[in-house]
């Protein structure tokens, strides 16, 4: 029960970051009217993004293997870990790109 209130949870936030990340790209690009600097803090975000994703990429191939070998995952599961991963790939790069557009 409380393994699905916390996927659900992840879901949600996971949602809620993808929308906020494409608002705030869509408001900021507007905003800077596309020149260097944020083309600029793009990058360094997306560079961060890739450092931050490969060792989250790490920390579940551990994972995976300190699972049990009779451990069965339903096409459900994996789908909503993939939705997850995806969020928490828009929430890194939000995080990056605030970080980013206010230190530059």
């Amino acid at each position: 029960m409380y393994e699905q209130i916390f996927i659900l949870i992840c879901l949600v936030v996971a949602l809620v970051a993808t929308l906020w990340l494409y608002t705030l790209k869509a408001k900021k690009k507007m905003k800077y009217k596309d020149d260097e600097r944020w083309n600029m803090v793009l990058l360094k975000a997306y560079e961060n993004l890739q450092i931050t994703l490969w060792l989250l990429i790490g920390v579940i191939i551990i994972a995976q293997s300190m699972l049990d070998s009779q451990t069965v995952f339903t096409l459900d599961r994996v789908i909503c870990f993939g939705l997850i991963y995806i969020g928490i790939h828009n929430l890194i790069e939000l995080i990056s790109i605030y970080y980013f557009d206010k230190q530059l």
